[in-house]
């Protein structure tokens, strides 16, 4: 078994707010193996320190479950939706235009 301490850097498409900051690095700190998540809301990055049995794949798998895209910093980007926290809780509905609104 390895116990050298690797570290990556995940770009991560589709945060909103700081709670969605908080639930990533929440999600990642989770993860087996993981022995830090730092989460950058305004930079869009999530830097993680991890040993064995973690793997960067294992990371993004992660983020998507929970509802965001994510890709190894340098590397090309994840396929798939990119959806807002909100919408992995609820039913997603399409919104009805405000009528008080005037912004043409």
């Amino acid at each position: 078994m390895n116990d050298r301490t690797a570290r990556t850097v995940l770009l991560i498409l589709g945060m909103r707010g700081n709670r969605c900051r908080e639930c990533l690095a929440e999600v990642l700190a989770h993860q087996a193996g993981v022995t830090d998540a730092e989460v950058n809301l305004m930079r869009g990055q999530a830097r993680v320190s991890y040993r064995f049995p973690c793997t960067p794949a294992a990371l993004i798998e992660a983020v998507a479950a929970a509802g965001y895209s994510a890709s190894i910093k340098g590397s090309a980007p994840t396929a798939g939706p990119v959806r807002h926290a909100r919408e992995t809780n609820h039913e997603h509905q399409p919104r009805t235009p405000d009528p008080r609104r005037h912004d043409r």
